[in-house]
């Protein structure tokens, strides 16, 4: 794959990957949730959680298991900037969006289990070995969250793990009028919402695959670390459609919500985004799994100290508004810049 070729698949490949997300794959998790009669903050927190991480998921297993391990940091570094890109970018534009009111008990219960995901994280990657029991661990915290959402099924609660199924089946709606002529009917996520579940898992896994193949030709062809192309392109690429949605909500009114969402999602991506995978496959390989640390060391405590600029803005100034969407922007920037210039 020449580089040229390698640049346009991975454009493609993500605009493809944002439309099956977010029109096909999301919306028959919705309809499976209202099946199984899933409250508001449980769907949010699993299967919605799952739909919108999809892309990044897969790439982390995909990358673990694909020549040998031998590329397993592209997984947790799509994850480690895709969180970034969460923090800073989304929240930014929500910022932009609509003026928006910030609630501190609402907001700290998020930031409080965000901290915990990139606490554990950083524990975890400490020694650039992951053994068992840490990937457990982080995999049966999400777990346990989970179970304290179903005891603890507040209204408040369920008004903000429920932003991305509203939001996500407001821009669905709209999408699957206009893309009802893109296939039969056996993949329409309201008729047939386990089929397309199927169907869209594989789809998601094989495109994943073709893309950190481009990503990696990528890399070759500047002469960078495939490292810096998954913090940064991968990331970011597979972070727009929550971008979209967040942006779409916040226009609304309900700026809050995206930026709980932006918040929220990060720590599914972190325990349950690297936790399984690394999980799946020291149970195959029955042993632990080395993982070169550099600059995905300085990414992840970097998750920890966007956590605290956001958080001391946001509740300081008890709102998101184009202030503070502006300095989470250029901060997004400034990180992305440093990156790119200290990859050697």
């Amino acid at each position: 794959m020449s580089f040229a070729i390698a640049i346009f698949s991975l454009v493609i490949i993500l605009i493809v990957l944002a439309g099956l997300t977010e029109y096909r794959f999301v919306p028959a998790l919705e309809v499976l949730s209202e099946r199984w009669k899933l409250s508001p903050s449980v769907a949010g927190a699993t299967l919605m959680a799952m739909g919108s991480s999809a892309p990044e998921l897969a790439i982390a297993f995909i990358s673990l298991f694909s020549g040998g391990g031998e590329h397993s940091e592209l997984g947790l570094a799509t994850i480690v900037g895709s969180a970034l890109f969460n923090l800073l970018v989304i929240v930014g534009v929500s910022g932009l969006a609509a003026s928006a009111s910030i609630r501190a008990k609402v907001f700290l219960r998020d930031a409080f289990i965000y901290a915990f995901a990139v606490a554990a994280l950083l524990w975890v990657f400490s020694d650039g070995v992951i053994h068992l029991y840490e990937a457990s661990i982080l995999v049966l915290s999400y777990l346990a969250l989970v179970i304290w959402m179903i005891t603890n099924d507040r209204k408040s609660n369920a008004k903000v793990a429920a932003f991305e199924t509203n939001a996500t089946k407001e821009v669905a709606n709209e999408a699957l009028s206009s893309w009802s002529t893109l296939g039969p009917q056996v993949f329409h996520p309201q008729k047939s919402p386990l089929i397309v579940f199927i169907i869209s898992v594989i789809a998601i896994a094989t495109l994943c695959h073709f893309l950190i193949e481009s990503a990696l030709v990528i890399a070759h062809g500047m002469n960078i670390s495939p490292t810096i192309v998954a913090l940064t392109i991968l990331a970011g690429g597979t972070s727009v459609p929550d971008m979209l949605a967040s942006y779409s909500v916040a226009r609304k009114g309900e700026g809050e919500m995206a930026v709980a969402n932006a918040v929220g999602s990060n720590s599914f991506d972190i325990l349950v985004g690297l936790g399984l995978p690394w999980m799946v496959a020291i149970l195959l390989s029955a042993g632990p799994i080395h993982v070169s640390q550099g600059d995905l060391w300085t990414s992840a405590v970097l998750l920890g100290l966007s956590l605290v600029v956001v958080s001391g803005l946001l509740l300081a100034r008890r709102k998101n508004d184009t202030i503070s969407a502006f300095l989470f922007l250029g901060s997004y920037v400034a990180y992305c810049g440093w990156v790119w210039l200290n990859q050697g």
